[in-house]
């Protein structure tokens, strides 16, 4: 588990790894998986969600476009970390020994007080695909700036912790 409290000179109290917006969507549709025996193209996920998720699937996801413009550039894993008085964002890079990511630079870091609204959607609303998805992390700020974010599936619990921490005093 990554802990920036080094880098950032003070404790970190929640953090999680994050995507630029589109991350997840290009990474499967890469990809080819046996199903039943039969080779299936990794662009059969991201339509059968917009299938699924419809026009509001597809708004969200122009919304989301457009806010990953003021997001800042992390590489493809960012790491968002929480102390008690800021939210920062670092890249992140290969571990040196064995499997996993590690801290890279600071790209930014501001004030917690700077934060407006913080929301983790949950993935698509199907639920087979809500266990298998990313879920998107926005965060908006007091000058109507946002950043928008992708999190693993696996990572939820992370980001609801770090979703938390930004929300409380």
């Amino acid at each position: 588990m990554i802990n920036a409290s080094d880098l950032l000179g003070a404790p970190q109290i929640a953090g999680v790894g994050v995507c630029p917006i589109g991350a997840y969507r290009r990474r499967e549709a890469g990809q080819t998986v046996f199903v039943g025996g039969a080779v299936v193209s990794g662009t059969l996920g991201p339509t059968i969600g917009d299938k699924l998720a419809g026009e509001r699937g597809a708004q969200q996801r122009r919304r989301d476009a457009a806010v990953s413009d003021s997001t800042p550039k992390c590489g493809e894993w960012g790491y968002l970390a929480a102390t008690d008085n800021e939210l920062a964002l670092t890249t992140t890079e290969a571990a040196k020994w064995g499997a996993g990511r590690q801290l890279g630079q600071l790209v930014t870091r501001v004030p917690r007080s700077t934060v407006a609204h913080v929301e983790l959607a949950g993935g698509w609303q199907h639920p087979t695909l809500y266990m298998f998805s990313s879920a998107p992390l926005r965060i908006t700020f007091t000058d109507g700036t946002a950043w928008a974010f992708e999190v693993n599936r696996f990572s939820r619990g992370r980001a609801k912790r770090l979703m938390r921490a930004l929300q409380s005093p």
